[in-house]
């Protein structure tokens, strides 16, 4: 019972990022440092508690190897490159992520543990979707820091779109499939109005991934006609600028902020963000190219381009540790893959998208939790993989004991 109340707490407060916003409006006095802390170190206790010294399984095991790798990486990187505060600050996050990693690696190991995340994690994406919505029509005051474009406690709308889309791919297969439909859509309004288009494309995607896998309550066949219409629409309306004549001529015209509207306008003129974020992803590779194998060091790849990062985390690591920090990225979006699940192939695609529009993914306590989610439901609806993968995975990819194809 502890473990589950903590499981549960922690992944309402971490993942709903009530932590940092309660925190920030003075109602909870404790900083998220000292949260992390706390919560690292009571973790790893009741870890000890309930499992002892047993090692978690071999898909935990690399995911713990990852991190202690990822982690002496970082530190040599920091202590040979010296940008200083900094540095220490950017490597202090990345501590503070990995280790969640591992300490919830090492309590999802039953099945009623897992079971208790899930349902936590299903609360937070309706509670963020639902304030998302409430905030965007004015019910409620604004919480964003971007006026116009809602983002709940999460406050950067294109974080909460971000968590609401990884929350929803982890936690959709294990709500029941007559409510499943109404799910996605409470999802996906709840991560539109933060017009963060990089979260409307990765939502949809995952909504498209259900459908095409037979996930709803209508036939796959049905399914996949009814997301493919939806997406093609939303396509032909965007590119088209119909979305945005549609929308300023409805009753939530009054509701579009300028910053909002000129976000689903293909007019580059009006929105100037994609230009910027493309300028310092161009720096970072840049960068790159002068220093490819270890990089410029950690901390090194903040406000490349008149202060503007670099919006993508391949270019980011790519700076800051060369192709080390490549390698880095690519062994963990492999673990992922190795766990062979729909909620796992939803979050590999997630996390692989939103790396070219998102540079501070591993430094996001939040992100850790639900990977280490998306990996303990491994052991449920396996994912029939295509044969050459299957033998891909069957040579270079061998669980400890498991015997040798010949």
């Amino acid at each position: 019972m502890p473990i589950v109340l903590f499981v549960s707490a922690s992944v309402l407060l971490f993942c709903s990022y009530a932590y940092s916003y309660l925190w920030s409006i003075q109602i909870i006095p404790v900083t998220p440092a000292v949260m992390f802390v706390v919560t690292i170190v009571a973790g790893l206790l009741l870890a000890l508690f309930r499992y002892g010294f047993v090692l978690p399984p071999p898909k935990f095991r690399h995911l713990i190897y990852w991190v202690a790798t990822f982690l002496l990486l970082s530190s040599l990187s920091v202590a040979f490159a010296g940008f200083g505060e900094q540095a220490n600050q950017h490597l202090t996050h990345y501590f503070q992520g990995a280790l969640m990693l591992v300490v919830f690696a090492m309590l999802f190991r039953s099945s009623w543990i897992v079971n208790a995340g899930i349902k936590a994690l299903v609360a937070v994406v309706l509670f963020g979707s639902t304030l998302n919505i409430l905030e965007f029509f004015g019910i409620l005051k604004d919480i964003t820091l971007i006026s116009g474009r809602s983002a709940g406690f999460y406050e950067n709308p294109n974080l909460s779109a971000f968590y609401l889309t990884l929350g929803f791919c982890t936690s959709a297969l294990f709500v029941p499939k007559r409510f499943r439909t109404a799910y996605a859509v409470a999802v996906f309004l709840g991560v539109f109005v933060t017009f963060s288009r990089s979260g409307i494309l990765i939502c949809g995607l995952m909504i498209g991934y259900l459908g095409f896998v037979g996930a709803f309550a209508l036939s796959r066949i049905q399914s996949t006609i009814i997301t493919a219409s939806v997406a093609l629409a939303l396509v032909l309306a965007f590119t088209s600028g119909s979305l945005v004549d549609f929308l300023g001529k409805s009753a939530v015209e009054e509701y579009m902020s300028e910053d909002a509207t000129n976000r689903i306008s293909i007019d580059k003129q009006q929105d100037s963000s994609v230009a910027g974020r493309a300028s310092a992803a161009l720096a970072g590779v840049e960068l790159f190219m002068e220093n490819p194998l270890l990089g410029i060091g950690v901390g090194g790849a903040i406000g490349l381009d008149e202060g503007m990062n670099t919006h993508n985390v391949y270019v980011q690591s790519a700076v800051e540790m060369g192709f080390l920090g490549l390698f880095l990225i690519f062994w963990l979006m492999f673990i992922v893959f190795k766990c062979g699940t729909h909620e796992s192939n939803m979050f590999l695609l997630a996390f692989f998208v939103w790396g070219f529009f998102n540079h501070n993914i591993l430094d996001q306590p939040a992100f850790f939790i639900m990977l280490a989610l998306a990996a303990a439901v491994s052991t449920r609806h396996s994912t029939d993989y295509p044969p050459f993968v299957r033998r891909f995975l069957q040579v270079y990819w061998r669980e400890p004991g498991a015997s040798k194809g010949k």
